[in-house]
């Protein structure tokens, strides 16, 4: 565990960070200036006066000869680092398995996306944690992508696709020319004639919920959040209403938290309440049925 004490150097007090187990004994010294706490058995730590960090294991046994001002978490087994804000990749080992050469972000699901960062053209492609290009430098668009659950947006055409981890285009978009990714299976996506009309369409290329929203959320457990004029609401994946459109704000996740948090405002004041979609439909069920 990860602890800062008071200790003298050249008669002048300071804090520095150490680590002490779960009893409270010292493990590791307290000499870094700063420090993180250990994640996968290594952390980062600073020496004082140093302008960088470098990587120790449980021994407080430095892993790496290089330092880095910036670094991102560990994710497959790699931690991202930068010089010049060129990313690369290490291992748990502090062995750079990627070189400091690429723009892009970390690796997920095996696989991360990046570019040479002195080509001149934005095309990225997907990079495998033995530093293999597996999906070659061939998706020209603004920015990065990565994978969930087995597929990735890349841009091909002027069109937002889905590729599987062999770089095969899984799903084209029809009603538009931009696709977010299928939650609970539908995508969130605006109009190719009016950006600012939202709705929900399929695999099918079906829309499920007509473009009509202002404002259209993922789904996450079923349920996502719309707004419309200012106002806004939940529905499920037929497209009814579970939470009316009525509501200055709702935040929450049903697949994180379980219930939405609305905001509803009245003679002035803001009220928040706990609402769970799932009790309502209970409610509704229990009414019906004793017609």
């Amino acid at each position: 565990m990860l602890v800062e004490k008071t200790v003298l150097e050249n008669n002048k007090a300071c804090t520095r960070c150490g680590y002490v187990d779960t009893l409270g004994t010292t493990v590791i010294e307290p000499i870094y200036e700063t420090a993180y706490n250990f994640k996968y058995g290594v952390a980062w730590v600073k020496d004082p006066g140093a302008d960088g960090f470098y990587l120790i294991n449980k021994k407080g046994e430095r892993l790496t000869t290089k330092t880095w001002t910036q670094f991102g978490g560990f994710n497959d087994g790699l931690c991202a680092v930068y010089e010049n804000k060129q990313i690369g990749f290490i291992n748990r080992k502090g062995e750079q398995i990627v070189p400091c050469k690429y723009l892009g972000n970390d690796f997920s699901e095996g696989l991360a996306c990046l570019m040479p960062y002195e080509q001149e053209t934005a095309n990225y492609g997907f990079m495998d944690t033995t530093g293999t290009m597996v999906i070659p430098f061939q998706y020209n668009q603004a920015g990065t992508s990565w994978f969930e659950n087995g597929e990735s947006r890349v841009r091909i055409n002027g069109v937002t696709c889905l590729i599987n981890r062999k770089g095969e285009v899984v799903f084209k978009p029809t009603l538009t020319k931009k696709c977010d990714g299928f939650y609970d299976g539908l995508s969130a996506s605006y109009t190719t004639s009016d950006r600012g009309v939202w709705g929900y369409y399929n695999r099918k290329n079906v829309w499920v919920i007509k473009p009509q929203f202002d404002d259209a959320y993922d789904f996450s457990g079923g349920f996502a959040i719309v707004g419309k004029k200012g106002k806004f609401g939940v529905k499920d994946t037929l497209g009814n209403y579970v939470i009316p459109m009525q509501y200055e704000s709702i935040i929450g996740s049903m697949a994180l938290d379980g219930y939405f948090i609305v905001e509803l405002k009245l003679n002035g004041e803001s009220t928040l309440t706990k609402i769970s979609p799932w009790i309502q439909r209970i409610k509704l069920c229990t009414r019906i049925c004793s017609l």
